[in-house]
């Protein structure tokens, strides 16, 4: 009796209530399975919303009480979340920004891909709001390989072309408190399972050094550079490309870059390091991998806060 009981204990598990035995090996199916479902409804949720962040940066170049608001956008993708996607749109007024900063990859360069939805979003936008766009490798691939994506890059801009948008392609623009640059890296630093290293003053020789007197801002695409953008003399610095890294697990992060690194360091949200910021935006869409587990899409407030004492 004793051993055929403890036989029982070994090798299953008895429930008498519902009259179920189980072995470990079905236990472990069960829960592969459960986790696996619970997997692809958090990453359908996320993949199809999107939810607004909120920061506060304080800076001594503004006067005290002044006020200045940023809605940060980046790798939207073409994605459309409804009809125009109004959605976003409306969520952007109500965020009520003094100006638009777009770190790039609003479009996706793949052969014969179907941009209009990024034409479309980027067109209201401009009708309503002074647009300050970086590059992605996205448009800076379409810009280098005409040969691969034809007119894509020409074409994009021509279309959401307005005296509202100032298309920042390694140039800086100045508009009243603040300076705008825009940073496009080569591509040798998109390449996959690849990460050369790029020198400490390569951000002053694609654009000099910021305007001391001005808050600037340094709009550069990738953050796996972020610790050379913490050493050029901008006051902050926005990104984006990594999409919260697509899969993001509470307290540890980002999972894996772009360029195949686990566990990178800057993968979203708020950084500061030697008197300066960054911000690296999750993104709003997706591209070849549909996933963004435990990862919403993001429109991002950045509210610039004076201090300065008259």
């Amino acid at each position: 009796m004793f051993l055929s009981y403890n036989r029982v204990c070994v090798n299953a598990f008895y429930f008498p209530k519902l009259n179920i035995k189980l072995y470990p090996g079905e236990i472990v199916s069960i829960f592969v399975i459960l986790l696996l479902v619970f997997f692809i409804v958090v990453n359908i949720v996320d993949m199809n919303r999107f939810v607004v962040r909120r920061r506060v940066i304080p800076t001594d170049k503004l006067p005290k009480g002044k006020k200045v608001r940023f809605v940060l956008l980046a790798d939207l993708h073409s994605r459309q979340f409804d009809k125009g996607n109004n959605k976003l749109l409306t969520a952007i007024r109500n965020c009520e920004p003094d100006y638009i900063l777009v770190a790039g990859d609003m479009i996706t360069a793949t052969v014969k891909k179907n941009n209009a939805p990024a034409v479309s979003f980027m067109k209201e936008i401009c009708k309503d709001y002074k647009v300050y766009y970086g590059l992605g490798n996205h448009e800076y691939r379409a810009k280098i390989y005409p040969e691969d994506y034809g007119k894509m890059y020409e074409n994009y801009f021509h279309d959401i072309a307005s005296p509202n948008l100032t298309v920042l392609d390694n140039e800086r623009c100045t508009v009243g408190d603040f300076e705008f640059l825009g940073l496009s890296i080569d591509r040798e630093f998109y390449k996959k399972f690849r990460f050369p290293k790029m020198d400490m003053d390569y951000v002053s020789q694609m654009l000099g050094e910021p305007d001391p007197d001005k808050f600037s801002i340094l709009i550069a695409h990738n953050p796996e550079y972020a610790k050379v953008y913490f050493e050029y003399p901008a006051d902050l610095f926005v990104s984006g490309h990594f999409h919260g890294s697509l899969i993001r697990l509470p307290f540890i992060g980002g999972l894996i870059s772009p360029s195949f690194r686990p566990f990178p360091k800057y993968t979203g949200g708020f950084y500061k390091k030697n008197g300066r910021y960054g911000y690296v935006s999750c993104g709003i869409g997706f591209h070849t991998f549909p996933i963004r587990f435990y990862n919403p899409g993001e429109v991002t407030v950045l509210e610039i806060e004076g201090t300065k004492s008259e």
